[in-house]
């Protein structure tokens, strides 16, 4: 599966998010269903 359209906070380009709860969504490409989802989040390679 492929994620478009990613959004964070309903921004396509957010530049400096204030502090407090994130609001992620995405699409799936090619009308794909996608049935669970696992976020990983990583700084300069590493993961958090």
């Amino acid at each position: 599966m492929r994620a478009i359209n990613l959004k964070t906070n309903h921004l396509t380009a957010p530049v400096g998010i204030d502090a407090g709860p994130l609001f992620l969504s995405w699409q799936c490409a090619d009308g794909v269903r996608q049935t669970a989802y696992e976020i990983q989040l990583t700084a300069n390679g590493e993961m958090l």
